[in-house]
Order: C-alpha cells, then structure tokens, then sequence
C-alpha cells in the first residue's frame, strides 16, 4: 500500500498590489491568498511503479475558486500514479486570492510525496514536462475598489487573455465579458498595466507566453 500525501509548496503566481486602491475604499471584503482549503491525502493499491519519489503539479485556480487545469511538471515515472494525483488535486476545495473586493485566479504547486517501493536497482530519474506556452510569471496590479468610477457598482466574473512578448510586453484581449463595460475595461487595465516575467530554461527557451487575468468582482 503506497500513502501519497500532497502539500502546496509555493505559489507559482506573485502578485504585487500598488498603493491606490486603500483598505477602507474595499469596505468588508476580506484580502487574502489563495490557498488550499485542506491538505489532500489518499491511498493507492498495488501495482504502481514510479520511480521518483515526488511528483510535481502546477494546479490552476479559477477567480470562483474552481480548477481549471492540472499540469505535470515533473513525473513520477508512472503515468497512472501521475494521473491518480491530478486527478485528486483537482477536486480538492480552495479559495481564490482576494483583494478590493475582487477575487482573482492563481496558480500553485503541488508536490506530491509517497513512499518508493523498494527495488533491486535505481531507475533513471523521468523527464521532466513543462508547459513552456503557460512559463510565465504575473506581478498583478490592483483592481480598482468599491466606488472607484473605474469600476461602478456592478459585479460578475471577466477572463483576459495575455500575450507576451520575450519582452514582457503584454497584448489582453477579453476571452470572457461579465456583461458590464466598466468591469470589462477594469480587467483590460489591470491585464495591460500588470508586470509579466518570461520564465527561460533549456527547455523553455524565449519566446511569445500566454496568460490569463480571471477577476470576479463583488461589493461587501
């Protein structure tokens, strides 16, 4: 019998809210990090044979708290182990980052830990998968808070989509409209003015990146 545990490693996502927007201007609404409501933990049967004792996962969270997508970045050797541990991280529960009343999507990193069987000699460690059309990091700005004129007093949920560039330069364009032109051109300066970082490796080399800005505005 193998224990697998998860835990969330770090955040692959930094944010970075500016100064503009102040803690009264947000009325109620709490500011938090996003985070995994429990630790995951299950069993698995026989018949796995990973040859690492990890697995790494880079876990999307939608700006409603949901998972919108599951992404290995380093195996376990074993594909169905591989599978078995995506598939948990993506029904556990969490919560989106929030702040000036707007909750906004994220991404984490799961490291999935379990007990190696022990074998007659040591396997070759597995390739690691990247995703290098998603290797970007996001310094977000702060969405305007409740009562900004740049905002009103709507509320829904906006997608953008983010080009950019090997210079960090960004292209957004709204994937998902909340139905409001003052929420909708909130998410456009947010996805415009926000900070991105290319992430390079020798598996990743420089290139265009895609993003996503996902913030559901609400009111207290």
């Amino acid at each position: 019998m193998i224990r697998v545990v998860v835990f969330s490693v770090f955040a692959l996502v930094v944010f970075v809210f500016g100064t503009s927007a102040s803690a009264s201007a947000a009325g109620s609404c709490p500011s938090v990090r996003a985070h995994a409501k429990t630790q995951l933990e299950f069993r698995l049967g026989r018949g796995f044979d990973p040859t690492q004792s990890y697995a790494m996962y880079s876990v999307d969270i939608a700006s409603n708290g949901s998972v919108s997508n599951v992404t290995v970045l380093r195996s376990s050797g074993d594909v169905r182990l591989d599978a078995a541990g995506a598939g948990a991280i993506a029904k556990n529960d969490y919560d989106a980052a929030t702040r000036s009343c707007v909750a906004i999507g994220t991404a984490f990193a799961f490291q999935l830990n379990f007990r190696r069987p022990s074998s007659g000699g040591s396997a070759p460690p597995p390739p690691e998968i990247v995703d290098c059309d998603r290797a970007v990091n996001r310094a977000i700005v702060a969405p305007a808070p409740p009562g900004d004129p740049r905002r009103g007093s709507a509320h829904g949920r906006a997608i953008a989509r983010v080009l950019v560039d090997e210079h960090g330069v960004p292209t957004a364009t709204l994937e998902q409209s909340t139905g409001d032109e003052l929420l909708d051109a909130e998410t456009l300066r947010v996805a415009r003015e926000s900070k991105y970082t290319i992430v390079t490796s020798t598996k990743c080399p420089v290139g265009p990146r895609t993003a996503t800005i996902d913030l559901t505005f609400y009111t207290p």
